[in-house]
Parts: structure tokens; sequence; C-alpha cells
């Protein structure tokens, strides 16, 4: 739910609506396929990353939440 989310966000809010040129629903699935090896926040920041990094956009980075300290 996480990857669709930002996708979602990044499809509605990016400044370049056409992407800086990039096919976003083609590389939304290009990413896709990653996400069945992704066990940790920092797995999905890594895969977030490569996605946002496509753009090629100054400051698109994504850094994991991290988790409270019981």
């Amino acid at each position: 739910a996480a990857y669709q989310q930002f996708w979602r966000e990044y499809n509605r809010g990016f400044y370049d609506p056409n992407f800086h040129g990039r096919d976003w629903l083609a590389l939304r699935a290009k990413y896709e396929r990653y996400l069945s090896s992704v066990g940790h926040r920092n797995d999905m920041a890594v895969v977030l990353n490569m996605l946002a990094g496509e753009l090629e956009a100054s400051h698109a980075e994504v850094s994991p939440a991290f988790a409270p300290v019981p």
C-alpha cells in the first residue's frame, strides 16, 4: 500500500506534469516487481529512491521512517 500511495502522491503533485519526459505509469510497473523482496522499511526506501531517481529531480530522496524505541 505504501508503494501505491507514494506513486499516487508523486503522480498528483510532481511539479512537472510531463515527469521530465518519463513514462511514470511504466516506471510504476518497473519497480513494483521489487516489492516482493521488501522485508524492512530500509528496503522500501531503496525501491522508492530508485523510482524517484528515474525522474532525475533534485532533492527527491526517500528516507525510511524511524521506528519508535520500545
